[in-house]
């Protein structure tokens, strides 16, 4: 079958106005269409007659499916597969090469849908991988490419990604832009739709991570309503996380444990320990910001830390772990531990995305200037100012450059007071 199979079925697809979606209803995932569609999956007969039906197509009508694959499409669909397995085991850099590979003989046998999803893979991976450059240059190829003429659903597909990746880059203002388009443009999409449901997430944690808790929240109920009628996947688990994660944020502590404990099930079943890892942090970040400094929270942290024991993590994931750590130390009165643990972390900040960085240099900064170091306070409040401007975060860029002022403010009180006269020296 491969690419001849594929291209035919996203044409008939797309001339009847179908999403992949909309295509699978009740019997196929999108994800698998988009594999039939990009040749890195061979169908079964009862799939051939049920899609042949859904199009109005007879079987017959698609008479190369059955025969050799020629050397080009095998040299594809191997690197294809090979892109996907890698992926599904995060090896993101061979994952990502393979990608490429596979991109580049779509385009040379000028087939335009598979050279769209496998630089759609490429540029994911790179994301993962932390390649966050490239990845951005590479989901502007998918962004300007004649391919999303008339194509809602791969228009949404890469906004929503373009939107992750920025967010990931620290550029927050880009990935609510990009955001707020997938969502428009997956309006009216089904229940079932992977491309919905990701839209609205990206959208929502990139205006929680922005400040904008409220417009956040808003957001939610239109995601709530959505994962209420979907079956249970990834996607609805990423659903309750991001839910739960604004709930907290605006200290609505049952609200989020709610969402939470839904998404922490499906975690445990999942036994992926990477994963659970970042869940964790995650939780336990938004509840010290909500002002939650319950036992679940203490609790949080430590399966965060643990499970980064076992699994490893990157030293990104190291980094923000330790951060909410250093968070929770400060809150509850820890100067001295919080501000040594801090110290570390900026050493190695240039690992961290500029949002990252300027909690960790505002957090530093407030420590110091508890702790009476305010000379290197205003240095840290400086670059976290700097840094929440970078990623485009104005609220708390104010925050910090109201911090800035105290700071100057009290320093000028102190200079301008009165010195004690000295006393008569007693003989």
């Amino acid at each position: 079958m491969g690419i001849d199979f594929g291209r035919m079925l996203r044409t008939e697809r797309l001339r009847r106005g179908l999403t992949q979606a909309q295509l699978g209803e009740g019997a196929y995932e999108p994800s698998y269409i988009s594999m039939l569609e990009t040749g890195r999956l061979e169908p079964s007969a009862q799939a051939i007659q049920e899609l042949s039906g859904r199009l109005a197509s007879a079987p017959h009508a698609m008479p190369w499916w059955s025969g050799p694959p020629m050397p080009a499409e095998a040299e594809y669909v191997f690197s294809s597969l090979c892109a996907q397995a890698a992926c599904d085991v995060r090896e993101y850099a061979r994952a990502s090469s393979h990608a490429a590979i596979a991109a580049r003989l779509a385009r040379e046998a000028a087939d335009t849908s598979a050279w769209w999803e496998m630089t759609f893979i490429q540029a994911e991976c790179l994301m993962r991988e932390g390649r966050l450059t490239r990845s951005l240059r590479t989901a502007q190829d998918l962004l300007e490419h004649s391919a999303l003429a008339g194509d809602r659903e791969l228009e949404a597909r890469a906004h929503q990604l373009y939107a992750e990746i920025s967010h990931r880059h620290g550029r927050l203002e880009a990935a609510v832009d990009h955001a707020r388009r997938a969502t428009e443009l997956s309006e009216g999409f089904s229940a079932r739709s992977a491309v919905r449901v990701a839209s609205l997430c990206s959208l929502i944690h990139a205006l929680a991570d922005s400040g904008r808790k409220e417009a956040a929240w808003e957001w939610c109920a239109n995601l709530t309503a959505l994962v209420a009628k979907a079956p249970v996947d990834r996607l609805v688990c990423r659903a309750e996380w991001v839910i739960g994660k604004v709930a907290f944020l605006r200290s609505d502590e049952a609200e989020g444990s709610l969402h939470h404990d839904r998404a922490a099930q499906f975690l445990l079943a999942l036994e992926d320990i990477e994963l659970w890892a970042r869940f964790n942090r995650s939780s336990a970040a938004a509840r010290l910001e909500g002002g939650i400094l319950g036992p679940d929270t203490v609790t949080a942290i430590e399966r965060a830390e643990l499970a980064l024991v076992i699994a490893g993590g990157s030293d990104a994931d190291q980094l923000e772990t330790a951060l909410v750590r250093a968070r929770w130390l400060y809150l509850t009165g820890a100067l001295e531990e919080s501000a040594r643990l801090l110290q570390g972390i900026n050493r190695e900040r240039n690992l961290l995305g500029p949002h990252v960085t300027a909690e960790a240099c505002l957090l530093y900064g407030r420590c110091l200037k508890d702790l009476g170091q305010d000379v290197e306070a205003l240095r840290a409040l400086e670059e976290a100012h700097e840094q929440f401007r970078y990623a485009g975060i104005p609220l708390k860029a104010e925050q910090a450059r109201d911090r800035i002022l105290e700071l100057r403010q009290s320093a000028l009180v102190q200079a301008d007071a009165p010195q004690a006269v000295p006393g008569p020296v007693s003989p």
